[in-house]
């Protein structure tokens, strides 16, 4: 099940805070930490996707 906040896209900020702990240098660029929601694949998909969306309140 995914939630409304998870559609489009998740932030891992727990994930940036440890490797900016650990120097690593992934930390400077903030799409390491992105992680793409089902509406962000929809969009981006090479063939018209169907995508369901039920009980929204």
């Amino acid at each position: 099940t995914t939630k409304a906040q998870q559609g489009l896209y998740e932030y891992d900020a727990v994930a940036r805070l440890r490797d900016s702990q650990l120097g690593d240098a992934r930390v400077h660029d903030i799409r390491n930490y992105i992680v793409q929601g089902k509406l962000w694949q929809a969009f981006e998909a090479e063939q018209t996707p169907v995508l369901l969306i039920d009980e929204i309140d």
